[in-house]
């Protein structure tokens, strides 16, 4: 993985946007991406944020109360295969080559740092947030921001080939292709609370999300 340079994005360049919302939610025990925070769910709060970056916005995952949201609502085309399955999908649906891809339980996503990343030189095949610490799950020293990235279609080979091998972890998946990344620092300048990066996996983690929520408002309340 590695930084790149090439020809300059010009603004108004076509991006689509996908939202992941084909999980099970096994772990939060209802579907989270109907989970309500501030009088939105937080689909509705994903949409919002990607809207503001992309002309052409899906939601992968199929289930009936996601096609009261206003935008097309995709089948899950590699079902029970995880993330990268669900950006496979968004990749083969979406209307533009580059697709900006998050999680539906992502509570605070940053039309700023969206916009950044939208604005990035597109001379890669996935561009990648990166930040300090570790996620068991990856098993790297850093944590790579799969599901808060831009991929382009060139990607969808890779990933069905590695879907076909029985490969789940995304990660994993990045191997062989242009990968741009975006450094912890450079995130700072547009969000640095990192507050784009939470989720809201179990309940445990939207409880904390709902503090995080409330304090931030107190906060802004008493500055007022």
């Amino acid at each position: 993985m590695s930084s790149t340079s090439g020809r300059r994005r010009t603004r108004g360049e076509s991006l689509s946007a996908a939202v992941l919302a084909g999980g099970a939610s096994r772990r939060m025990g209802t579907d989270k991406a109907l989970l309500e925070l501030d009088g939105q769910t937080l689909l509705e709060r994903a949409i919002v944020a990607v809207s503001n970056v992309a002309d052409d916005v899906i939601i992968v995952g199929d289930r009936q109360p996601y096609h009261d949201f206003g935008v097309p609502v995709i089948r899950d085309s590699y079902p029970e295969t995880g993330p990268i399955g669900g950006i496979a999908t968004a990749l083969q649906d979406a209307q533009h080559d580059y697709v900006l891809v998050v999680a539906c339980d992502m509570p605070f996503l940053s039309s700023w740092l969206l916009s950044a990343m939208a604005d990035v030189p597109r001379d890669y095949d996935v561009l990648l947030p990166v930040t300090d610490g570790s996620r068991s799950s990856q098993g790297q020293q850093r944590t790579y921001e799969t599901l808060h990235a831009i991929y382009h279609r060139r990607c969808l080979d890779t990933f069905r080939r590695r879907i076909e091998l029985g490969e789940r972890k995304l990660v994993n998946g990045l191997a062989g292709l242009i990968v741009h990344e975006l450094s912890q620092e450079w995130i700072l300048q547009y969000d640095p609370d990192f507050d784009s990066f939470v989720n809201a996996n179990n309940q445990e983690e939207w409880e904390a999300a709902v503090v995080r929520r409330r304090s931030r408002s107190a906060g802004v309340e008493e500055s007022g």
